[in-house]
């Protein structure tokens, strides 16, 4: 027999073994542990489980059997008690039945996320409550000790590009600190601050570790980033102990902008760059929209109340640049090897979030044999301010 949830899940046996609808039901305890798994666990074990959850019901079906009584508040009553009754044997009968291989240990230091900050909204709920000593905290109070970890060791499932540690967070729009324990000593290394599961790194710092001190450093993201993480050299990873990141300030959930997972940042000076999809090339001081297609990118600038400039070029070729904001469009004709500025009135906007498609492509290396560059280009984008 077979339960199923919503969508066809079923009550157990999920395709790692696990219980997705009990896990919905109960994220913060492992309640899919104690049903049978005919996948995680051998054949003989999950059929004993079974047997007892059998057992367990027709026992508490018989009692329910004997009950007699014409009111309906007794009935509930009854039926509350024996179900409680056989919740409480099962608990106490299920760890003792063998299961193999054990279901491994949850270490909750190994979280990539926290559903507190993700969900995190003074409007919604504007007071938190400390239970030790009890009083009321500002709720930002209660974020800043939800912060994020890794040590060495602790997560070994692999990630889409190389991260330290294997330490991939997920976190909101906010303002962070980024801490580290050294455990050796190192000099003139650089750590990364990796955006997205593509591409180079956001943020670049000189560090000197040294074995035994802490280093910090601050740094803010403008929309919800679900994957971030920390580069460096094999000799830098060995050199740190833990990293956690530490929220500052975090941005309400209702005020975050709506956008796209980012799968890549750039930054060129004090402008950065989020894509959105493989439709752009990110490069040092810019990118190019890939050749007849469309992509989305958000430009992050200091506070300013000047246009957002952008400098253009389609390469060799002539083509035809689109863009688009809320509200607005337009169409940009560029002449081969000519550089075009564009100033966009924004409003004094700091993020803004642009549509851009172009009609054609050109390929680096059918135009110059030397060139090993086979990337379909479009029309090449600067920030200028």
């Amino acid at each position: 027999i077979l339960l199923l949830a919503q969508e066809g899940f079923l009550t157990a046996n999920g395709r790692d073994g696990t219980s997705s609808l009990l896990e919905y039901l109960s994220p913060r305890w492992p309640a899919w542990t104690v049903a049978p798994s005919f996948i995680y666990h051998e054949t003989s074990h999950a059929l004993l489980r079974s047997m007892a959850w059998l057992a367990l019901a027709a026992g508490a079906a018989l009692l329910l059997h004997r009950v007699r009584t014409p009111r309906p508040g007794s009935a509930s009553l009854a039926t509350i008690a024996i179900a409680s009754g056989a919740l409480a044997v099962a608990m106490v009968v299920m760890p003792l039945l063998p299961a193999s291989p054990a279901w491994p240990g949850i270490d909750a230091r190994s979280r990539s996320r926290l559903p507190m900050l993700d969900e995190f909204d003074t409007v919604a709920r504007p007071i938190a409550i400390e239970y030790t000593p009890m009083r009321v905290v500002d709720p930002i109070a209660v974020a800043s000790r939800a912060s994020l970890g890794v040590e060495a060791g602790i997560r070994l499932d692999p990630q889409p590009i190389r991260v330290l540690h294997n330490g991939r967070f997920s976190i909101p729009a906010g303002r962070y600190r980024l801490e580290i324990e050294w455990s050796a000593t190192r000099s003139q290394e650089v750590l990364a601050l990796q955006i997205g599961r593509t591409g180079d790194p956001w943020l670049l710092w000189p560090v000197e570790p040294r074995g035994g001190e802490r280093w910090s450093q601050e740094f803010a993201v403008p929309m919800d980033m679900s994957f971030v993480g920390l580069r460096g050299s094999a000799e830098l990873e060995r050199a740190i102990k833990q990293v956690w990141i530490v929220p500052i300030s975090v941005v309400d959930v209702g005020r975050r902008p709506r956008l796209p997972t980012v799968i890549a940042a750039s930054r060129s000076g004090p402008v950065s760059l989020f894509y959105y999809d493989a439709n752009a090339f990110p490069e040092a001081s810019g990118f190019w929209v890939a050749g007849g297609q469309t992509t989305r990118v958000s430009v992050e600038r200091p506070p300013s109340t000047e246009p957002l400039t952008l400098r253009l070029h389609s390469g060799a070729f002539a083509n035809r640049l689109h863009l688009k904001l809320p509200g607005w469009s337009q169409t940009v004709t560029l002449q081969p090897q000519l550089p075009h500025e564009l100033e966009l009135a924004v409003g004094g906007k700091s993020l803004i979030t642009l549509e851009l498609s172009t009609d054609r492509a050109f390929v680096p290396s059918a135009m110059d044999p030397a060139s090993t560059d086979q990337r379909p280009l479009g029309v090449w984008i600067e920030v200028v301010k």
